[in-house]
């Protein structure tokens, strides 16, 4: 939080100003006689202010300015700042302004990415199961499904970029690629190898001539 700015703030001026401009009196005052002249000069020299911090129904406003953070940043620091306000049970403090609710829906964007994410990585190994059908490839196809996710996702963690709608997109389109290029391949080597029953070697190696070379142009073009 770099400054909040509320009736308070403004009493605190009043009082400021009440006695002389000195940079200590910026506070809020000790008696309740110098409270109330403090509180009075306020809607006396700064009427305007007033729809700033309360509204029609009586409620209180108060506005905070934070650095340039991310919406997991921001909805942490709401957090903190609700934990922080103290007053009795009847009171009710909600945060409200564009940016909060930017903050929670794109949380909750973030949320559902990965949540679409974990389901999408579960039904591409169902789908390999069935492609691949033996253990020994389906035990393949997860591992080269797998480590590329897995890559991206500790390059992330490693390099200290922020999880945000974006960085979690990336990991999407890296698992779609990967699955694209492993049914791919399987179906081509199952091909390759009911044409060599006997020659599992070569099967691989005209694969790798075929569909490998296809799957190598496409992911580079895809990829820049």
């Amino acid at each position: 939080i770099q400054w909040s700015l509320s009736e308070t703030s403004g009493i605190k001026r009043a009082n400021q100003l009440l006695n002389g401009m000195n940079v200590d009196e910026f506070r809020l005052p000790d008696e309740d006689n110098d409270l109330n002249r403090a509180r009075w000069v306020h809607k006396l020299i700064a009427p305007h202010r007033q729809e700033a911090f309360r509204t029609k129904d009586g409620d209180m406003r108060v506005t905070f300015g934070v650095s340039d953070v991310s919406a997991i940043d921001l909805r942490k620091t709401i957090s903190e700042i609700l934990a922080l306000a103290s007053f009795s049970p009847e009171t009710i403090v909600h945060p409200v302004g564009l940016i909060s609710t930017w903050a929670e829906q794109f949380e909750n964007l973030v949320g559902a990415q990965i949540r679409s994410f974990a389901w999408a990585f579960v039904f591409v190994t169902l789908i390999l199961v069935a492609i691949a059908r033996t253990r020994r490839l389906i035990f393949v196809a997860v591992i080269a499904n797998s480590l590329p996710v897995i890559l991206v996702l500790g390059l992330t963690g490693f390099l200290e970029i922020q999880l945000d709608l974006g960085t979690v997109a990336v990991v999407s389109v890296v698992l779609g690629l990967v699955i694209d290029n492993t049914i791919h391949f399987i179906h081509r080597l199952r091909v390759e190898i009911h044409d060599r029953p006997n020659n599992t070697e070569a099967a691989i190696e005209e694969t790798g001539r075929t569909a490998g070379r296809s799957i190598f142009m496409a992911s580079v073009i895809l990829s820049t």
